[in-house]
């Protein structure tokens, strides 16, 4: 049958309504929740309350600015301090150098960003500190997550951003990487547990944060084996892996895990000094004379893992720590 004039022009007009709701729909894209200035102002606050708490020790006010693996570290330090009668911190990191925002293109909620800036250490050392902040809705209040610190010397991450100076997420189940992000801290916490055995093969590559961690905790362990009995496991913490993008196709992120360090002395030992555990945290700070003490602490750490893709069969290496006890019970 041939087809005349009018039997075109319907689907002419059907085309355009169709060309014309696309664009309509284009130009009505949600607003962003996070920009870069965005960013640099949540950080300019969680520094204001974050001296705050810091000199109260007030559990209470951290926590308008931190959650996560970061305030359940920070919280359980402020407790400790207070129960030694303690009323402030003391000194906090001096900050110096630029602070970096990576600030990815999100238009609705929760959203994440990663701050990054040079601190001193109260021991002078200079680190890079890398910050994760989350928001979980409108009106909510940016807080840390996660933070955890770099010596400089250590491989740094190059983080990527497009033109507009946005960064780009990845979620936790992406793919194509060395190691998924979501079983980063399993991996991880299973390598750490082979302290007592030749170091296993894994995706990880040697470092201090490694090989040298195995070396270091059992020799911790080794030490004292004359008077304690010393058993340490490791295990995923269950909180959030955060991972941004890097101008090599791989990703930076941070994750925590989970330590549990028991110590158990046998009778007639005694001690003048405390006993310090890998991470240089008190094990038993009293002084016991013939007695018989235990003690178990469960520390959490967060640290920063570099990830590859996959395609180039390169190591993941594992860099950072922040580390502190969140649970503990001593007897003797």
């Amino acid at each position: 049958m041939a087809i005349g004039p009018r039997a075109v022009i319907p689907r002419v007009r059907w085309l355009s309504l169709v060309v014309a709701a696309v664009v309509v729909t284009g130009c009505s894209r949600a607003p962003l929740v996070l920009t870069p200035t965005i960013a640099k102002t949540a950080v300019a606050r969680d520094d204001v309350l974050n001296a705050k708490a810091n000199n109260s020790l007030d559990v209470g006010l951290q926590d308008q600015h931190e959650t996560g693996a970061a305030a359940a570290i920070d919280d359980a330090l402020f407790r400790r301090l207070r129960a030694q009668g303690k009323t402030s911190l003391g000194s906090p990191p001096s900050r110096s150098g630029d602070l970096g925002v990576f600030a990815p293109r999100q238009g609705n909620y929760p959203a994440a960003f990663l701050a990054r800036r040079e601190v001193t250490l109260s021991n002078n050392s200079a680190q890079s500190e890398f910050m994760v902040f989350v928001a979980n809705g409108e009106g909510k209040p940016w807080r840390e997550a996660a933070y955890t610190y770099l010596e400089l010397n250590e491989p740094q991450p190059s983080l990527a951003v497009d033109r507009q100076g946005f960064a780009r997420r990845i979620n936790e189940g992406g793919r194509g990487f060395g190691v998924t992000p979501a079983d980063l801290p399993t991996q991880y916490a299973s390598f750490l547990s082979h302290y007592n055995e030749p170091p296993p093969q894994s995706v990880f590559a040697p470092g201090a944060r490694t090989t040298e961690q195995l070396t270091a905790t059992r020799a911790h362990v080794a030490s004292q084996e004359a008077n304690i009995t010393t058993t340490i496991s490791f295990r995923p913490a269950g909180y959030p892996v955060y991972c941004f993008a890097t101008t090599s196709g791989g990703a930076f992120c941070l994750f925590s895990f989970l330590s549990t360090e028991s110590y158990v002395t046998r009778p007639g030992t005694s001690f003048t000094t405390p006993l310090f555990g890998p991470g240089n945290e008190v094990i038993l700070d009293q002084r016991e004379t013939g007695g018989h003490a235990s003690s178990t602490l469960e520390l959490l750490r967060t640290r920063g893992a570099l990830i590859p893709l996959r395609s180039t069969r390169a190591p993941v290496q594992v860099v950072g720590n922040y580390v502190g006890v969140v649970n503990a019970s001593v007897s003797s």
